[in-house]
């Protein structure tokens, strides 16, 4: 019979590594996030009868069409909470928010305050799941082939 054994597996102490892996996890998240707003990579579906595009003046006097990235003025971007690591038991969390008061309407598509045209929805520019998806190398999860790099180095120094 063959057979393999890991002894000594002390749940607490990877438990207790975690969030110190998160909080080096953050910032590179936090970086793509900015990356993925600043991205000419989403649809903006706006034409006359006639099938030409509309061009859009914003705030900041930049024409845009279609595609376009999500950077107006720079406050949703600029938003952004720095990214924040919290734990309660065996659970540990890594979260960073966006408080610009449109940043969901942005994200999920909707109604957007303030627009010229009334009953316009605005589509859906989903930088998150575009960052989650930029973090995953060969579909793996973001955060396990970081997990497994940091875990190994933090491993050698003991």
């Amino acid at each position: 019979m063959a057979q393999l054994r890991i002894t000594q597996w002390n749940a607490d102490r990877l438990l207790a590594r975690v969030p110190q892996i998160l909080e080096e996890f953050g910032p590179q998240v936090a970086f793509q996030s900015e990356q993925e707003l600043a991205k000419i990579q989403y649809e903006w579906p706006r034409t006359r009868s006639d099938g030409t595009r509309i061009i859009t003046y914003r705030k900041n006097g930049q024409q845009v069409t279609s595609p376009r990235d999500i950077v107006d003025t720079g406050t949703l971007m600029n938003s952004a909470t720095p990214p924040q690591v919290s734990s309660a038991g065996s659970v540990s969390k890594l979260q960073i928010q966006w408080m610009a008061p449109y940043a969901e309407a942005v994200r999920a598509g909707g109604y957007l305050i303030g627009t010229v045209r009334a009953n316009y929805v605005a589509p859906s520019r989903d930088w998150i799941q575009k960052t989650y998806v930029q973090l995953r190398p060969e579909g793996e999860r973001p955060f396990l082939p970081f997990l497994v790099r940091r875990w190994n180095q933090l491993a050698q120094r003991r």
